[in-house]
């Protein structure tokens, strides 16, 4: 890495001790190894990941850089086409050894084997995703035909969200005659780490209801379904519908709530039952809807549950 930056850039890599490690929490120390070093008169903290995931690493980058005040750069062998998208976008330096070098907070951005055409990376439709979500917990030997039936979605929505999923690279059409089947060579845990930048939060709004005008048969949601999954508590209801369910609650403006209590009710882009376990919305949609929020107990017990897929 070293002596490719060097000779890449026509400068001179000076490596550095640094006692910062010491300081860094565990999770941070086991999933990198860490080189210290002066890039063009920059400190730089180079990362390189036992295992990359796109979006977890843009939160331990952002911790890094808190904690150690320095630019935090992670070290790669290969990159995908929708990885070194998704990092360009957020804006994340990266190197992949021998080959690329994106370092924009020193206006350094080079690639010198250049990759196939980009794959398409617009954000999966809510029909795409749960057809992606239905692949991955149930397989992938389905038609189009027997997706649409399953989903209650028609044939030609089932069709769209196959080609999408093949225009992400996740998947490949086998033909069986008049039939089309998904497939890939990808484990679930590799397609759900490629599938990062195009999963999209479930949650389309949040509406507010008296306990006496709560439906029947829903599906915990948001902090309560997580307390089922994880060891977390929680303090407020939440519970999932689709839109059509919504729709036929009388709810409450959110300072009545706030004020004389009730239920948090979530509108989900797609009916979250076709996914659902006992009553429960499933793991990585609920991953989705809660990953950005701040609060320290939830990011640390989503990202426990995301470990199951790995």
């Amino acid at each position: 890495m070293k002596s490719y930056l060097e000779s890449t850039l026509n400068c001179n890599v000076k490596l550095q001790d640094n006692h910062i490690l010491e300081k860094l929490p565990l999770y941070l120390k086991t999933e990198y190894s860490y080189v210290f070093c002066e890039i063009m008169g920059i400190d730089c903290i180079i990362a390189y990941p036992k295992d990359f995931k796109p979006v977890r690493y843009s939160k331990h980058r952002a911790k890094l850089e808190q904690l150690t005040r320095m630019k935090v750069v992670i070290l790669l062998d290969r990159i995908t086409p929708y990885q070194r998208k998704a990092l360009i976008e957020e804006n994340i330096p990266f190197i992949v050894n021998g080959s690329q070098i994106y370092l924009p907070f020193m206006a350094v951005i080079l690639c010198e084997k250049y990759e196939s055409a980009p794959l398409n990376t617009e954000k999966f439709t809510p029909i795409t995703q749960l057809v992606f979500l239905y692949t991955l917990y149930n397989g992938n030997n389905f038609t189009a035909a027997e997706i649409a039936s399953v989903l209650n979605c028609t044939a030609m929505s089932a069709s769209r969200a196959y080609k999408a999923l093949t225009d992400s690279g996740l998947f490949k059409i086998r033909r069986d005659c008049n039939k089309k089947y998904l497939i890939t060579e990808k484990s679930r845990a590799e397609l759900l780490s490629a599938a990062g930048p195009y999963l999209i939060n479930p949650v389309e709004r949040v509406i507010y209801c008296e306990n006496k005008n709560k439906p029947v048969r829903l599906l915990a949601a948001g902090e309560q379904a997580l307390a089922d999954k994880t060891m977390i508590t929680y303090s407020t209801p939440c519970y999932a519908v689709s839109k059509k369910t919504a729709s036929e609650i009388t709810a409450v403006d959110e300072e009545y709530y706030q004020t004389m209590g009730g239920i948090r009710i979530e509108v989900w882009k797609y009916d979250s039952k076709l996914l659902s376990c006992n009553n429960v919305v499933d793991d990585i949609s609920l991953i989705l809807s809660l990953q950005d929020e701040n609060d320290e107990r939830i990011l640390t017990e989503i990202e426990k549950l995301r470990r199951k897929y790995e």
